[in-house]
């Protein structure tokens, strides 16, 4: 059982993205460790030099349990970054986020005016199609 903290703005957030992709909070937080490892394991350097994510402060707590595989990753990542694990869960959680709202508010990428959550989800996963495989392992 690993312990991690959200801002209360990600807390929202978290509960609406969870909502759009059907996931429990839980599954939302796991997906979004996966993708970021998936990333990062695809190119670490290019991950390094290219994506970040800073720790918002915590505002409120929680817990989850992960495989043994994925917390050892997790670790080996958060190590790198220099950042605790709760840290590194909130970093994580954080910059997923803030990709989606990016796309739902039309700033990035998606043509989101007219569209209803669904189109934009199905939009989302073509756009990340010939990109980037890790998005839609987790969020196709």
């Amino acid at each position: 059982m690993i312990e991690y903290g959200l801002s209360k703005h990600q807390l929202k957030e978290l509960k609406r993205f969870s909502h759009i992709f059907n996931k429990t909070k839980d599954e939302m937080v796991l997906d979004c460790i996966l993708v970021v490892l998936c990333i990062w394991n695809d190119n670490k350097e290019g991950f390094n030099n290219g994506r970040g994510f800073d720790p918002d402060i915590s505002e409120v707590d929680f817990s989850i349990d992960l495989p043994n595989d994925i917390e050892e990753e997790l670790y080996e990542l958060s190590d790198d970054r220099d950042l605790s694990i709760h840290d590194c869960i909130n970093g994580i959680v954080g910059l997923v986020l803030v990709y989606f709202d990016l796309n739902w508010s039309g700033e990035f990428g998606l043509e989101s005016d007219d569209m209803t959550d669904q189109e934009k989800v199905i939009e989302l996963t073509k756009e990340n199609d010939y990109d980037d495989e890790c998005w839609n392992k987790y969020f196709g």
